[in-house]
């Protein structure tokens, strides 16, 4: 598969404002970002430590299989296009104009980040200084584009990169792919991750849901940041469908994106009600009740 060169600067701004706070009370120190296509997405999380405070207490590594894209995001020049994503605020602070509309980071962000060409479907790609665990892992909008025997190399490979406490991002629908291969979710507050099993291997989401096409949509919504849409979305399918537990699944979901735990568990429970197989709701729900610290109702779904 051809490298995925779409990406901008905050894509999801809600996930950048949060992932700041989280390296900082998570004390992370190492982060690679898979499929970095030109750099904007381990850019922009750079920016966002450095915003919180922690851009010197973090190391960040990014790669990508098209050299060509490394070679751009060493630059670190970018069109507005690639910069839609960013308030005017932090485009002047850091960013300087070159010409009428390109922007050139600045050189410590630039500094920030170590690129290095890759393939997430062949390790061997990687030099040796990426072979190893980070603390956290960011491979958002890239997953979906595989073929299914693709994604479970790609699955494969990624837990190579974890440690029992290492968190991965993947964007909202690509959860949907990466649960049926060993992964769990874990409390990072409002940011949904995944992260290496503590018990048995979790069973395929695919088993439990079928995701209409509609649910795209929806998906593709959260992951822009655009939750109000994706809320009017997901009333529009169960106002045609009310009983569609992927449906609620999808509410409950997006609920969780916005820090809405109560809206989320009525969501979710009733996903579960109308699936019971859906173990998926059930974990959400169990996280759920850890993020509310109500430990001995965690382990009931």
């Amino acid at each position: 598969m051809a490298s995925v060169g779409e990406s901008y600067f905050f894509r999801n701004r809600e996930f950048f404002n949060t992932l700041g706070f989280l390296i900082r009370n998570k004390k992370v120190e190492s982060i690679l970002s898979v499929g970095c296509a030109r750099g904007e997405e381990p850019y922009s999380v750079a920016i966002a430590a450095h915003m919180a405070g922690v851009l010197n207490d973090i190391s960040i590594y990014a790669f990508d299989k098209n050299p060509d894209y490394i070679s751009q995001a060493k630059k670190g020049v970018y069109t507005r296009w690639s910069l839609r994503g960013v308030p005017e605020d932090l485009l002047t602070r850091y960013f300087s104009r070159e010409g009428e509309e390109r922007f050139k980071l600045v050189d410590f962000i630039r500094r920030a980040v170590y690129f290095f060409p890759g393939d997430i479907t062949d390790l061997s790609t990687l030099p040796p200084v990426v072979k190893r665990k980070f603390s956290l892992v960011i491979c958002r909008n890239l997953i979906m584009y595989y073929e299914p025997e693709e994604r479970e190399v790609i699955a494969r490979n990624l837990k190579t990169f974890l440690h029992e406490n290492s968190l991965l991002f993947v964007a909202p629908q690509e959860i949907f792919l990466l649960l049926g291969h060993g992964f769990s979710l874990v409390s990072t507050g409002s940011l949904v991750a995944l992260g290496l099993p503590r018990g048995k291997e979790e069973e395929p989401l695919s088993a439990s849901y079928r995701l209409p096409p509609e649910s795209t949509e929806v998906l593709g919504l959260m992951d822009q940041g655009r939750y109000g849409e994706a809320e009017r979305e997901v009333e529009r399918i169960l106002s045609s469908n009310p009983l569609d537990p992927t449906a609620y699944f999808l509410g409950g979901l997006l609920s969780l994106l916005k820090d809405d735990l109560d809206r989320a568990e009525e969501f979710f429970r009733k996903s579960l009600f109308l699936n019971p197989k859906g173990k998926e709701a059930a974990r959400f729900l169990s996280l759920i009740h850890e993020r509310r610290g109500e430990n001995g109702l965690a382990g009931d779904f």
